[in-house]
Parts: C-alpha cells; structure tokens; sequence
C-alpha cells in the first residue's frame, strides 16, 4: 500500500492542545485511539539505514506486523505491507537479517478527516521523552489539499516541517540511553548499533530535540527487558 503523508513536528503540550482545538472546530470532534509500536532491527541498524521500518503495532489489543519502506526523498511517500503475528518475539528474521526488539513508542492519537484528508494528530511517549506531531496523509495527486490544512493550522500553532519519523527519533533516544547505562555501568561496548547516530536520509531522518524530559536509567533499562518472548520468522 502505498502511503503519501505530510508530517510536522508541534512543539510541546500547550501547542498540541491548540492545535487539537484547532482541528475539532475545522473537522468536528474526531476519534481517539492508543497504539503501540514495537520496533526491530539488526544491532548495527541495517533495516534504518536502508530507510525500512519493521514494527509490530498493536492497537485496541491487535498485534499487526508492518513493514514500512521510505522512498529516501521528501516527497513523504513510503510503501506498506502487512504480516501476521499472534504473539511479540524478541526476533524476526527479515531478508535474511536477524532483527531484534529494540523497544517499544506508545501514541494517543487523534484521528480526524477532511475531504478525503486523514489528519492524525499524535502524542508519542517513548524511553521517558514525549513529542507532538500532526501527521496529514492524502490521496495521489492532492497534495495541495494537504497543504491547505496544514496552512489553515498554522493560524493557531507554529508547524515544523518534518525531517523524518517516530522510528528515527526512538533511535536517536535509545543511542542516548546506551551511552547514559555505559557511563553508569563503567561498561565497554553494548548491542545499540552505535556506530549509527540515526541521522541518515533515508525519508526517515530524526528531527531536532524535540523530545520533552531527558530518559532516566530506568527508562533505558525497560527497552531491553524482552528476554521472555519467542523469536519469531518473517517469510
């Protein structure tokens, strides 16, 4: 499937909730869900560098595996597939690359439409940060409608272009976490692919730091603590 959207990254709870009203009045009062993904790649992030996203997301008490590949360019338009999974492993075998779970975002999302528009607007929790981020996908060849709510948002909040996605910034969050439980530990080197900043342009680049609250130790400490779950395939 393939997905063509326009993302822009809000700058905190104040001007996430203006624009929430701001969208209320132009669509009328939406819908609100939670969501889940939970994240997977090889430990020198192989997958993220070829700008693909393997995730398992799991919604109203779903679990759905996605594959999502970025077309590299800003154009905001990336390809989807779907798998099935009936339980979260710790490993998937994806072309042939053996990918790990690294952790997990949660997002509240408040979904709305608008002539044929899906507007999400998304509060992401993840490694003890929060981001705000409005997310516009549209249908080919109206990419000006888009624009056009995004314009008429920007009468109430200021938008930033996004430079990426939700996935980027995880990583970029968990590569702080590493260093952080290295310098505690007083350890030498640890499976967080560390030689990736994951700052490459692969459609999925990591935005400024806009990520609220800096992750403590134990924050770091949950996104490892996966040791139970079952490996799994991919085909």
């Amino acid at each position: 499937m393939t997905e063509l959207e326009l993302k822009y990254m809000i700058d905190g709870e104040e001007a996430f909730e203006r624009c929430l009203d701001a969208l209320k009045k132009l669509c009328g009062p939406g819908s609100v869900r939670l969501q889940t993904n939970y994240y997977y790649d090889t430990p020198k992030r192989e997958l993220h560098k070829a700008g693909v996203t393997l995730r398992i997301r799991q919604n109203r008490g779903r679990m759905q595996g996605q594959v999502k590949r970025h077309d590299g360019g800003r154009s905001g338009k990336s390809e989807e597939s779907y798998f099935l999974v009936s339980e979260l492993p710790k490993y998937l075998l994806f072309e042939g690359k053996k990918a790990k779970l690294l952790g997990s975002l949660t997002t509240q999302r408040h979904c709305f439409d608008w002539h044929g528009c899906e507007i999400d607007l998304d509060a992401n929790h993840y490694l003890g940060n929060t981001d705000y981020e409005l997310e516009i996908e549209y249908p080919a060849g109206d990419v000006g409608m888009a624009a056009e709510i995004a314009a008429m948002l920007s009468d109430s909040v200021v938008l930033t272009a996004s430079r990426g996605g939700k996935y980027s910034r995880f990583l970029k969050a968990l590569k702080r976490c590493a260093k952080l439980t290295r310098c505690i530990n007083n350890t030498g080197e640890s499976d967080t692919g560390d030689n990736d900043t994951g700052d490459n342009d692969t459609g999925d680049r990591p935005d400024s730091d806009n990520t609220g609250d800096r992750p403590g130790f134990k924050q770091c400490a949950d996104s490892y603590s996966s040791e139970t779950f079952e490996s799994g395939e991919l085909k």
